[in-house]
């Protein structure tokens, strides 16, 4: 098989799979958002499908790794998020104590890999409880990890069913 057939092979296989993969993660978000009844569902379906672009990796090991990274990120980010709204409200001032506190935490607990994203995450919940306040600050903080756990699942899981076609057109080894 020449180089350039490798290439397109895995290009294709990888469209395909990140297109499924990321609008399926959008619809799964909304719709978890709508039965739940945390309203904003077209955020939830985006943080759905950006933690999937975020996890998913050609290899299933990079797949897992990126997302336990992600989810202790998102765990962590929604804990300090959650916590700092519920004290003082939505307010763009807290985001400076949310994001200190979140970087001090990750690195007290050499937690190094998950810290970008544990700030990705009290952004947006910060940024979503600004603009829509109404939502109380742990229910928006839990909706957006659920998310980003979903997110992460469907990365695994599609990476999963892709497995074999990698394997079938041995994609690994070029």
């Amino acid at each position: 098989m020449t180089l350039k057939k490798i290439v397109r092979r895995y290009l294709l296989l990888m469209a395909l799979q990140a297109s499924l993969a990321i609008t399926a993660a959008f619809y799964v978000g909304m719709q978890v958002a709508s039965m739940m009844g945390l309203g904003g569902d077209y955020i939830a379906g985006m943080w759905c499908g950006i933690s999937t672009v975020v996890v998913m990796q050609a290899i299933m090991e990079e797949t897992r790794r990126a997302a336990w990274t992600r989810l202790i990120g998102s765990f962590f980010g929604s804990l300090v998020a959650g916590a700092i709204s519920t004290f003082f409200g939505f307010q763009p001032w807290t985001l400076l104590p949310a994001i200190l506190i979140t970087v001090v935490l990750m690195a007290a607990m050499k937690l190094h890999d998950s810290f970008r994203l544990a700030c990705i995450t009290v952004l947006v919940i910060l940024g979503v409880g600004l603009n829509t306040p109404d939502i109380p600050p742990w229910e928006n903080a839990m909706a957006r990890f659920l998310e980003s756990a979903l997110g992460a699942f469907i990365a695994v899981l599609f990476t999963w069913l892709f497995h074999p076609f990698r394997k079938k057109f041995d994609l690994f080894n070029h």
